[in-house]
């Protein structure tokens, strides 16, 4: 895995302001410095739109939010509207759609969030609804002492060794999710999404599937389970995957079109928080999907 490297570093000036960027990955990523994002507004997102839609995951340095700037945020950059958690104990008391993931506990005893602290399985945030919100962030307040980074890899099928022949298998075909047991905020079914999204201002394919994917619809079960470990193994090619140690006040806006990720074992306390962000399909790729089948028990 890679450590956060800075491998090409240049400086722009917008709306009046230096901004520094570097790349985060030699594949996918950036650092963003002299942006304050309790300031944003319009103007500022329409400047760093474009870096989140070439990219795909944007890091900013020593933010200072509360969850109030944290759905601001969120607004700006999508179409207005936020997605609650899919688990009721991460709704944060303040403001439902802020996500709580945390193992500390409030006075009257209760998980501040979700306090799972295990190696998490590679996915997309919201994957298993039918219209989920695309873009998320994660906002760090307490990193553990021990572990607890979160890993993304890009999806980028050009940048993955993948046979054509596979991708073209998948091509215009679609693939099932499921939700997990714990997700007690979201309905019990199972749901299609496209196999590649393509993204419509840079044309750029993304293979979408993570660990979670159950099936690829209308492709021999056989085959469709190769085509998942195929297209696994290629995007967690070491070279791929970053693997992001936090810091307070690091904030995180990534494209769940563009990475899967997971979260790593940890010790200690954390507190991380997070939204879900239902993004403009004009600017980005969008999972248009669609219920197969309701579930009678998971």
């Amino acid at each position: 895995m890679w450590t956060l490297a800075e491998l090409q570093i240049y400086t722009i000036v917008i709306s009046g302001d230096p901004m520094e960027i570097f790349d985060l990955h030699e594949n996918f990523g950036a650092v963003i410095s002299g942006v304050k994002l309790k300031d944003i507004n319009d103007t500022r997102v329409s400047e760093l739109r474009p870096l989140l839609i070439e990219k795909g995951f944007l890091l900013f340095r020593e933010q200072c939010l509360d969850d109030h700037d944290i759905v601001k945020i969120g607004q700006a950059f999508g179409n207005g509207a936020l997605e609650p958690s899919a688990r009721k104990v991460s709704h944060g008391r303040q403001i439902r759609d802020v996500v709580y993931l945390s193992n500390l506990r409030y006075s009257d005893g209760e998980y501040m969030g979700f306090p799972g602290n295990t190696t998490d399985f590679w996915h997309s945030d919201q994957e298993f609804r039918e219209n989920p919100a695309i873009l998320a962030s994660i906002y760090c307040v307490l990193p553990s002492p021990e572990g607890g980074e979160t890993s993304f890899a890009s999806t980028d099928v050009q940048k993955l060794n993948v046979a054509t022949g596979d991708l073209q298998k998948i091509k215009g075909k679609w693939s099932t999710r499921v939700p997990a047991k714990s997700h007690d905020n979201v309905p019990k079914v199972e749901v299609a999404h496209p196999a590649i999204l393509t993204n419509p201002i840079s044309g750029k394919d993304y293979v979408y599937v993570s660990e979670n994917l159950v099936r690829y619809i209308d492709i021999e079960e056989s085959e469709s389970h190769r085509l998942k470990a195929t297209f696994m193994e290629a995007i967690l090619a070491g070279n791929n995957v970053y693997s992001h140690q936090w810091q307070p006040g690091d904030y995180a806006l990534y494209d769940n079109g563009q990475v899967i990720h997971r979260r790593e074992a940890f010790e200690g306390p954390r507190l991380l928080k997070a939204s879900k962000i239902y993004a403009d399909p004009s600017f980005f790729a969008v999972p248009d999907g669609y219920v197969v089948k309701e579930l009678e028990d998971l």
